[in-house]
């Protein structure tokens, strides 16, 4: 099943995110061929939570910290957000490149998601410069699998493919550029923990997507979904952009 995922940032105060959520939820409520997730800030997830009770839109976090508690003040812990979200989104590049994060980082945060039945949604993907060197897909797979030291949880796997020179800049990547990678990856993971974790993987493109592009991403072998940025801030937007993913065979 398809599996499409709206990424909020750092938009929306309580009762605008409330709302938008609503709003979602009743324009999806029909669509049940395609898995919906609603990443929207910390702040909201409890009452966003209380709001889609008994809805078949799920709601994720746009992060965590691997630790359950301690002394790691504005953090938000994974044991936190166990029990209320089902999805975390993890090694974004706005964490790795505007707050440092490592991919050792980023696999204690995998781990420790897989630990509490939060499904991790592992974010890879090269810059400008490592796309124009010819080695994108070496180095995304370098980066995926650093990102997953000590993982095992194969069959529970989403890797969501954004290129950083497509985030928010309105140049989305081409339909084969993204299958390539992402076939690559599939590969990949077949590769290191066999057929099953390859076929179970679910892979997500990410980077621009809007409804008016979204389907020719949908139409690929390899593409599962997709992680959207800006476009899940409209909620019209957002359930055309599901609808495409309804409609694809």
């Amino acid at each position: 099943m398809p599996l499409v995922v709206g990424n909020w940032k750092m938009n929306t105060n309580v009762e605008q995110a409330v709302g938008l959520a609503k709003e979602v939820s009743d324009l999806t409520h029909a669509i049940d061929q395609v898995t919906k997730v609603i990443c929207p800030p910390y702040v909201s997830l409890e009452p966003i939570k209380k709001a889609l009770a008994g809805t078949k839109l799920h709601v994720g976090a746009q992060n965590l910290h691997p630790e359950p508690s301690g002394a790691f003040t504005g953090e938000v812990s994974v044991h936190m957000l166990s029990g209320l979200v089902e999805f975390a989104i993890v090694g974004h590049s706005e964490r790795r490149n505007i707050f440092g994060e490592s991919d050792d980082t980023v696999a204690s945060k995998v781990i420790a998601a897989a630990a509490h039945k939060i499904r991790p949604i592992v974010c890879v993907g090269e810059s400008t410069n490592q796309r124009d060197s010819g080695n994108a897909i070496d180095l995304v797979k370098q980066q995926l699998f650093a990102s997953l030291n000590g993982y095992q949880d194969w069959t529970r796997l989403i890797v969501a493919y954004e290129p950083l020179w497509a985030i928010g800049t309105d140049k989305a990547a081409s339909p084969e550029i993204a299958q390539e990678m992402m076939g690559s990856i599939r590969k990949a993971i077949v590769s290191k923990a066999g057929s099953r974790a390859g076929e179970a993987l679910t892979l997500l493109y990410g980077g621009s997507v809007k409804s008016g592009n979204a389907r020719s991403f949908f139409e690929q072998q390899d593409i599962d979904g997709a992680l959207v940025g800006g476009s899940s801030l409209s909620a019209v937007e957002f359930f055309e952009i599901i609808k495409r993913a309804e409609h694809v065979d």
